[in-house]
């Protein structure tokens, strides 16, 4: 949520106009109007509440800006925003350099709402990070303050703070140490005789260049009193810049020690018993060549045995590689140059065997003799690790941007860290809560990305219900373990739920050879907490920045559409969008003719081809359901591909394949194709926004069609009206009074009987027109053939049988009257096939030839003719019933029979 108050500083009176317009829009009603920066100090100084700062840098006095924001900053409640003009000078890169550290964010004149919206959210978020760096700083400071070593921290040679064990160590107070630099709580001149001053200096810069080093340094207490010290000075990332941090350890007991080994035995023995450090008497190995190989215990005091484990009974007299077989050789070594040249040495470093870091003194009281002097400094150099470890990976994650990047940086940065041998990261799916996806691993977990499992399944989904940190040293025996996949887990694991607001959004997955110490486990459990809520926000920083992409999307195709630019350049925009946010190498569309149903190549993105190919056929280039969303890998494709089309698609060397239908309510327009090089990985989000892609192209493509074919039709109904007034014309000339009766008869009957067969509503008058114009041929027959009182002549029968051609001569030509054309060129034809003009049989007659021819011979054996009188309607009925699979349909002659039957019903 952003602060309620805004506060605008400028004297741009257009400027506070149109930004208060925009904020009071987005919902901003608290906003005070200032034009001196002196007033804007006074609100800031005021004022308790968050507030946002829009501050136009034409407002600032031109001689101290930079002293001006950097008072303004000094206000951590203010998000300050800087309003600039895109020409002026004050927009050079090293200026905008200058001042991003005095600001949150800038935008450029003129201000529109996407701009103003996206710079509010990027500077809460830059914010938001400067909050989290400095509580993690101050979680420094907390582990700093309770360190048990005297610690304090150095800053440009000045110390800026220290733990109260360093107060107690020197018997100070803190305004005696704070401000001053190091030289000023130690002697003039060190026992080396160097001055103090100089050789501070030189370890700063030492530490600053290398990042660590060691050294000893004599102190001076506020009471006058000195102690030598060992002083372990670390450079480390503090307040956007860098620190010493040093820590040091008291060794004036050791000094005092090593001279009172001169002291008579007694005193020996009994500071030998007593102290505190552990101390062993050692004889140096060596092999044929005078080179250390191995070193026996001589003596050791109470102090080693605790602070080792080791039972003086059992390792006197014995060599160290027969107590510890797996002892570094660097021990050896090391021990070896004391022994052998009388050089003392201060050792710090890891025992892998003792699983413990120690800090030793080791001298030769004797040539081919050691002693060591040591104590056991592991939780140090634990705390050391978890607050070196915790800033490193707060840095490493603050430097990536993309949920994909901050989970590589993660998995790689704990994996180096730690020296883990086996990270992987696991992720909630979008489309199923329970189910959670590998995402990306190291070591053993490389074979896992890609793995799916249910949060039912396995230790990592007991993890994730428990929402609590496992970890597990012996995971062959654990009940949650799935054992069929032993061989690809280490013996020793670590979970880690990576939460959001208590919700678990992912999983950290660790594997070891060797067990998690404490350590390790306090580490780990406060990186899972930092790593779910800086994965949740980018996250949802992508999810937003996603989704404004898509309605800008969208906005722009709706405005293709409604700026009425022709269909390619629709087309175009469109497969833009898919390219650009379905993340595909290519996409094509194709078009269905509605007069041939062939489908034509439209439009096309993304192919290696320099022009769009003239493609038409049958099918949309390959042969699969056109009515759903469908997916296909390469290895299917290939069978369905139709020939030419297969051609290009194999040159391109796509892997995956998603067809879209392009389909309005009534109509279907065509086939969206989407064609990738590697696998196409939809999840519900990206198949939502496909289908809003494909709905807005069928919009797109309707609205072109639809005026198109409103054009044609106005102008294919100008040439039928014009056409079929001439057909009229000259049907008219030869057409008789007797001919119109018995279509206007007929008419009537054959819709009725079409209407019982189940004929469609929008048929019915086709079959109008064809019925009243069946013998428009005859219009052609001369009138002594047409009106014969007796027989025809076998040479008359071959005249009157040109009647159904002389109709389709007559109608074809006009567009209006060919679907009437089935009646009037197909009425005489017969079931038997033994008709004209063609001989059709069956089925191969048309529904509405078939039906009419039924009806014309009912009427015209009811009427008189010149040639004979009426039959009786017995009779004719007879006839009908003998003719069926004859002359006619058979159920066509039931169905009549049946309608006329109840036509006579009503009439009574």
């Amino acid at each position: 949520m952003f602060p309620s108050k805004v506060v605008l500083v400028s004297k741009n009176e257009l400027l506070i106009h149109s930004l208060s317009t925009q904020l009071n829009f987005m919902g901003w009603t608290d906003i005070i109007i200032v034009k001196s920066h002196e007033r804007l100090l006074e609100i800031c100084c005021t004022t308790e509440k968050e507030i946002v700062i829009f501050f136009d840098i034409d407002a600032a006095p031109e001689s101290n800006l930079f002293e001006c924001l950097d008072e303004i900053r000094k206000n951590n409640r203010a998000l300050l925003i800087l309003i600039l003009e895109p020409e002026s000078q004050k927009t050079t890169e090293n200026f905008l350099s200058t001042i991003s550290k005095l600001i949150d964010g800038f935008i450029f004149q003129p201000i529109s709402d996407d701009s103003l919206r996206s710079t509010l959210y990027m500077a809460k978020e830059r914010r938001q990070r400067e909050v989290e760096l400095l509580r993690s700083e101050e979680k420094f400071q907390r582990i700093f303050h309770k360190s048990s070593d005297p610690s304090l921290l150095i800053v440009n040679g000045v110390i800026m703070d220290l733990n109260q064990s360093a107060l107690l160590n020197l018997r100070a107070n803190r305004m005696q140490i704070i401000g001053k630099s190091p030289d000023q709580i130690s002697p003039p001149m060190q026992p080396d005789g160097n001055p103090s001053k100089e050789k501070a200096e030189i370890y700063q810069k030492e530490a600053l260049k290398e990042g660590a080093v060691t050294f000893e340094w004599l102190h001076t207490r506020a009471d006058g009193s000195e102690f030598l010290a060992e002083v372990s000075l670390t450079a480390i990332p503090y307040a956007g810049d860098v620190a010493l941090f040093a820590r040091w350890h008291d060794i004036t007991e050791i000094e005092q020690f090593k001279k009172s080994l001169k002291m008579s035995e007694q005193r020996y023995r009994q500071l030998f018993e007593t102290m505190l450090n552990g101390f062993a008497l050692h004889e140096m190995i060596l092999n044929e060549n005078n080179h250390p190989k191995d070193y026996r215990f001589i003596a050791v005091n109470p102090a080693f045995e605790k602070l080792t484990g080791l039972s003086a009974n059992a390792i006197i007299g014995k060599t160290v590689l027969e107590v510890l077989p797996n002892t570094e050789s660097y021990w050896i070594e090391t021990y070896g140059k004391v022994a052998l040249t009388g050089k003392p040495a201060l050792i710090e470093n890891y025992s892998q065997e003792l699983d413990r870091y120690y800090r030793v003194f080791a001298f030769s009281p004797v040539r081919g003799q050691f002693a060591t002097l040591f104590e056991d400094i592991t939780p140090q150099k634990q705390t050391e690790r978890y607050q070196s470890a915790l800033l490193k990976l707060s840095e490493s994650i603050r430097q990536t941007y993309t949920t994909e990047d901050m989970v590589q940086t993660i998995v790689h940065t704990i994996s180096s860290l730690l020296e883990i041998e086996t990270v992987a990261v696991a992720m909630k799916s979008i489309e199923n809560e329970t189910q959670y996806r590998f995402v990306y691993g190291v070591g053993k977990g490389q074979q896992w990305i890609g793995a799916e499992f249910s949060i039912e399944q396995g230790i990592t989904g007991y993890a994730l219900r428990s929402k609590l940190p496992y970890f597990q040293n012996d995971v062959v025996n654990d009940p949650n373990f799935l054992q069929r996949y032993s061989e690809q887990y280490h013996p020793y694991v670590v979970v880690l739920p990576l939460l959001s607001a208590e919700e678990p959004i992912g999983a950290l997955l660790l594997g070891k050879n060797k067990p998690f110490n404490d350590t390790d486990q306090q580490i780990l459990t406060a990186m899972s907490e930092m790593v779910g809520n800086a994965i949740q926000r980018t996250i949802l920083q992508e999810k937003t920045q996603k989704t404004v992409n898509y309605l800008s999307a969208l906005r722009k195709i709706d405005l293709t559409i409604t700026h009425g630019r022709d269909l390619q350049e629709r087309l175009k925009v469109l497969l833009e969008a898919v390219v650009e946010h379905q993340k595909v190498d290519a996409a094509c569309i194709w078009l269905k003719e509605p007069q041939t149903d062939q489908y034509h190549l439209s439009a096309f993105i993304g192919f290696r081809l320099n022009e769009l190919p003239a493609m038409r056929m049958k099918y949309p280039g390959l042969r699969t359901d056109l009515d759903r969303i469908i997916h296909i890998k390469k290895s299917d494709l290939s069978a369905i591909l139709v020939n030419e089309f297969k051609e290009m698609i194999d040159k391109e060397g796509f892997e995956d394949y998603m067809g879209v239908p392009l389909i309005t309510k009534k109509n279907e327009w065509g086939l969206l194709q989407l064609w990738k090089r590697a696998e196409i990985k939809p999840n519900h989000e990206w198949m939502n926004f496909l289908e809003m892609l494909a709905g807005q192209a069928a919009i797109a493509i309707e609205d072109i069609q639809l005026l198109t074919d409103l054009q044609h039709h106005i102008n294919e109904l100008q040439i039928a009206y014009d056409t079929t007034l001439q057909g009229w014309a000259k049907a008219l000339e030869i057409r008789d009074a007797e001919t119109q009766n018995h279509s206007q008869r007929v008419t009537q009957i054959t819709l009725e009987l079409a209407k019982k067969l189940g004929v469609e509503e929008n048929q019915l008058p086709d079959i109008r027109r064809g019925t009243l114009l069946h013998d428009i041929g005859k219009m052609g027959i001369p009138d002594a053939i047409l009106n014969k009182a007796g027989p025809l002549t076998p040479e008359e029968w071959e005249i009157m049988r040109r009647h159904p051609q002389m109709a389709y001569d007559v109608l074809s030509g006009i567009p209006f009257l060919k679907p009437a054309l089935e009646i009037p060129y197909c009425h005489h034809e017969k079931w038997d096939g033994s008709g004209y003009p063609r001989g059709l049989k069956g089925e191969e007659i048309p529904l509405a030839a078939r039906i009419f021819a039924v009806v014309d011979v009912w009427d015209a054996l009811l009427s008189d003719r010149p040639y004979r009188p009426a039959w009786k309607k017995r009779e004719v009925i007879s006839y009908l019933r003998e003719q069926a699979g004859k002359h006619f349909d058979p159920k066509i002659v039931e169905a009549f029979l049946e309608l006329i039957s109840k036509m006579e019903g009503q009439e009574s």
